[in-house]
């Protein structure tokens, strides 16, 4: 059984600063959260909407893309 190494404090940060960046262009996202009214695990999935795929952007100045939810499941 091999152990897991620990990363330094500096490699960790260079991980979350190349995680972020693509969070931003991500296609989708997936979280796992808990919720108050269940005791079940919830899975969300969310698909990134694109300023050109949007139809609600004829009055923005500077439309961005959503987050939108595609589905939930109880786990």
């Amino acid at each position: 059984m091999t152990q897991k190494r620990k990363l330094s404090k500096a490699h960790e940060a260079r991980q979350l600063q190349r995680v972020k960046k693509s969070l931003l262009k991500a296609p989708w996202t997936l979280r796992i959260t808990e919720h108050r009214d269940t005791p079940l695990l919830v899975i969300i999935v969310k698909e990134r909407i694109l300023p050109e795929q949007r139809v609600d952007t004829d009055n923005l100045v500077a439309p961005r893309s959503v987050l939108m939810i595609t589905g939930t499941t109880l786990f």
